[in-house]
């Protein structure tokens, strides 16, 4: 008498496996598919041990290392081309990632700023002064129908300078038409205080900061140019945000 065994979905699974592996040297991918199936097939079944399926496997392995040096040889050149070596890739990615850090340097806060943070904390005080960035301003910068410097979120050196009623407020601007920002005072070097008014903005997925209201009275009075070097930095004084900026001219 004959008896007909029904083959399980975990059978078929590590049969065309082993008839995958049995074509070509086994990949790891196919080698953890088979570990996977043999898993799911002896929680299934108990008909065939663990032993007889690796067996299997060890008998297609061997039969892959005896294949003639002609068809691995040929297996090798079948791959698809590599992509530039590695350590080109990484050079150029090290070269891009110190061009975009060389800007984000924290340099000392100027000796005026320092005595400024202190004539307007009352005497002395821990220097609580945050670097913004280095720019050059571009056209639209100066533009007096722009009217607003343009700060890349991702181009801030410490993003942490704004404090907690300051990010509130901000937030709260997101899903606003008309921004109400974050009202701030403008310092140069020469102690000129302006009033202007800070917002975010998200321009295509990018963010930017924009400082607004008074700052093309900042351009004209500070003589601020197209291609102008800058640097901006921030500090607070009895909860009020302060920026102080420093155009950097070439020696």
């Amino acid at each position: 008498m004959i008896f007909k065994k029904e083959v399980s979905k975990e059978d078929v699974e590590c049969v065309e496996t082993l008839l995958m592996m049995s074509n070509s040297k086994p990949t790891r991918e196919e080698y953890n598919k088979l570990q996977l199936c043999i898993l799911r097939r002896n929680k299934s079944s108990t008909i065939t041990t663990p032993s007889t399926v690796m067996e299997s496997k060890s008998h297609i392995h061997d039969h892959s290392l005896r294949e003639s040096p002609t068809r691995r040889s040929r297996n090798r050149h079948d791959l698809p081309p590599m992509s530039p070596p590695m350590e080109q890739r990484k050079s150029k990615k090290a070269k891009r990632s110190t061009d975009a850090s060389s800007s984000k340097t924290r340099e000392p806060t100027p000796g005026w700023l320092i005595s400024l943070m202190r004539s307007k904390n009352g005497g002395d005080v821990e220097d609580n002064s945050k670097k913004i960035i280095d720019k050059e301003l571009f056209q639209t910068d100066v533009d007096p129908h722009q009217s607003r410097l343009s700060i890349p979120v991702s181009q801030i050196v410490e993003l942490e300078f704004l404090n907690h009623e300051e990010k509130r407020a901000i937030e709260e601007d997101a899903n606003r038409v008309r921004k109400e920002g974050v009202d701030a005072i403008l310092v140069d070097s020469h102690l000129r205080e302006f009033p202007v008014n800070l917002r975010l903005r998200d321009m295509r997925g990018i963010l930017l900061y924009n400082l607004v209201a008074g700052w093309n009275q900042v351009v004209t009075d500070c003589l601020l140019q197209e291609n102008t070097n800058i640097r901006l930095w921030s500090f607070h004084a009895d909860d009020t945000l302060y920026f102080a900026l420093v155009p950097l001219y070439a020696n």
